[in-house]
This record gives structure tokens, C-alpha cells and sequence, in this order.
């Protein structure tokens, strides 16, 4: 965005010290966006909005983007920021201003506000109540299937990410929970494209004690390459050994795209299928063809997921077959 400026746009303080919250803001954005963050002081501290705007005008720019730092529309917001960019307008023709919205009664805020409430409550170092705390946050403020296993499995996978928006982004195939839970509590075999999905797989969790093997451990070393990727191999000779395994593909395309070759030439029948695999070359093809296979999956369509996507869902299963 080199031709935006962008401005935090804050209250302002007397009290000592308050003034670096402010530029430490701005360079925390900076570095998230990849571009030059600025900022301006609304009273009691400078620089004041105008001195920004003036000073960041100094290259050519089309819009300059004011981002409130405030809770709520409050005068500030509706009336004081409007007024003063006015003339600023009127003397910058050629740019135009866009005004952001204040932060809001936003879920990140309250993530952070219930940390702060955990710390002072003195339970910050107990593991399962942070946990079971961000479960109510996800619960309390994410979008989530309606059907209570797919909701559960959508919030494992937003508290292993840490991103809301994959509460509804998670395809199922109509009997994909119950095909899942059956697979685990008849303590099939768990096969995985690699070994960080095998290793994300919580085995207290497994109510079977179900094996889990991951495809680049089960590679026939005295055998061609064949043209496989490794992982693409791995996960063949790993089928070849449990056809009817459960399957977790959290990383590797080729991968996926070797279970769905096998899948059309019956050398398999696995009851569920979890396809995950991230990446911007061939990840969502790949999903795309799991969908249209005469078996059973969760998948993320697009290029997103992931090891951790995949582990969280089988960690999911397996809770609930063990509840």
C-alpha cells in the first residue's frame, strides 16, 4: 500500500509515560501490515492530527486511512475527528480520507481482558483452566456449526489455531461425525501423512488406545521411487498395510491426491478421511477432488490447514467417542 498512509488516531494523555502506548501501537502495526504506520494525538499530547497528516502527505499518496484507537463512537469519533479533518480535506484535494470504525465489543478484546482477569484471579498457571477458559471464549464469540459434533470438532480446531474464522470453514460429509466416532471406538488404526500430525494426536485422548502410524515411517526403503513425492509414497505403503485405516492428511497435497487415487481403485475403504493439507499448489484441488470421492470427510477447502487443523480434528473424535 504505497500509495495509503495509514494513522492510529488516539486520545492523548497528561500522565507521564502514556505517550509511548501509542507509536509502540503503530510499530507493532507496521510490522504486521508490511507498510509505514504513523500516528496523532486527538489532545494533550503531539503529534497532533494535522501534524500527521502534513508530515505523511510529503510523498504522493491516492487515501490516507484514519484507524480510531477508542472503545466506542464517542465524540471523539462522530464529532471531533470529522471536524478537524475538514480543512485538511479541503487543502488535500487530490486524497481522500477514509475513517475506520473504534475497536467495538470485539472477541480479541475480550480474549485479552480475560487473561488479564485469569492473572489477577492468580489461576494464569493452571493449563486446564486456561484451556477450558479459551473454550468459553470460542463458544461465547465464534460462528459455529450447529450440529453438536461438527461444533465441536470447528472449536478444537479454532483454539489449535488461534483463528476464529475457521468456526464454519470446516466441510463435512453428511455421516462424517458418526463415521469418525465408530472408526475410534472400534480402535482402528490411525494413519497420518506425517509425523507432526501423528505427533499433535493427543493418545490419552484415544479411548482404544488406537495405533497411530504415520506414512513417511512406513515407506519400503528397497523400493523404487516410482515418481511419488515422499509423502505421497509414504502414505501408499502405510494404506497398502491398513486399508482400512482411518486417515489424517494434515500437510502434504500429494498425499491427499494418493488416498483419492486409491480411493477410485478400491484398494482402500477407509471410513473417514480428514484432509487438511496447506499450501497454494495443489492443497485445494486436492481437497476439492476429497469431496467429490464416495467416502466419508472433514475437510478445509482452500488453501489453509495444516498439520495442527488435522491433529485438532482427530483429537476432537476422540473425545468425544471417549465421552
Amino acid at each position: 500500500m504505497l500509495d495509503t498512509g495509514i494513522i492510529l488516531v488516539g486520545h492523548g494523555s497528561r500522565v507521564r509515560g502514556a505517550e509511548h502506548v501509542l507509536p509502540e501501537l503503530a510499530a507493532m502495526l507496521s510490522r504486521a501490515s508490511g507498510g509505514p504506520v504513523d500516528y496523532a494525538y486527538m489532545q494533550f499530547a503531539q503529534p497532533t492530527l494535522a501534524e500527521t497528516i502534513d508530515k505523511v502527505v510529503k510523498q504522493p499518496l491516492a487515501k490516507i486511512i484514519l484507524l480510531p484507537v477508542f472503545i466506542s463512537n464517542g465524540q471523539h469519533v462522530t464529532s471531533d475527528i470529522p471536524m478537524a479533518l475538514k480543512p485538511l480535506c479541503d487543502r488535500y484535494k487530490s486524497i481522500s480520507f477514509l475513517l475506520g470504525e473504534p475497536l467495538g465489543p470485539d472477541y480479541r478484546l475480550v480474549e485479552i481482558l480475560n487473561e488479564r482477569l485469569m492473572s489477577l484471579q492468580g489461576r494464569l498457571g493452571d493449563g486446564a483452566e486456561i484451556a477450558a477458559a479459551s473454550f468459553r471464549l470460542i463458544e461465547s464469540s465464534t460462528e459455529l456449526p450447529v450440529e453438536p459434533g461438527q461444533r465441536e470438532i470447528a472449536k478444537r480446531v479454532v483454539h489449535a489455531t488461534g483463528d476464529p474464522s475457521l468456526g464454519r470453514a470446516l466441510l463435512f460429509s453428511d455421516n462424517a461425525v458418526a463415521a469418525g466416532l465408530n472408526a475410534i471406538k472400534q480402535g482402528k488404526i490411525i494413519v497420518t501423512d506425517v509425523r507432526m500430525v501423528k505427533a499433535g494426536i493427543s493418545a490419552d485422548l484415544l479411548p482404544r488406545g488406537n495405533t497411530v502410524v504415520s506414512g513417511l515411517e512406513a515407506i519400503e526403503a528397497d523400493l523404487p521411487a516410482s515418481g511419488l513425492t515422499r509423502c505421497a509414497r509414504g502414505i501408499r505403503d502405510a494404506l497398502r498395510i491398513y486399508p482400512d485405516a482411518l486417515i489424517a492428511v494434515g500437510n502434504a497435497p500429494t498425499a491427499l491426491s494418493e488416498v483419492c487415487r486409491m480411493i477410485d481403485d478400491k484398494s482402500i475403504e477407509p471410513p473417514l478421511v480428514v484432509g487438511t493439507p496447506v499450501g497454494f499448489v495443489g492443497a485445494a484441488q486436492a481437497k476439492e477432488a476429497l469431496t467429490k470421492r464416495s467416502v466419508d470427510f472433514i475437510t478445509l477447502p482452500g488453501t489453509r490447514g495444516g498439520s495442527p487443523v488435522a491433529a485438532a480434528i482427530i483429537n476432537a473424535l476422540a473425545k468425544l467417542a471417549g465421552e
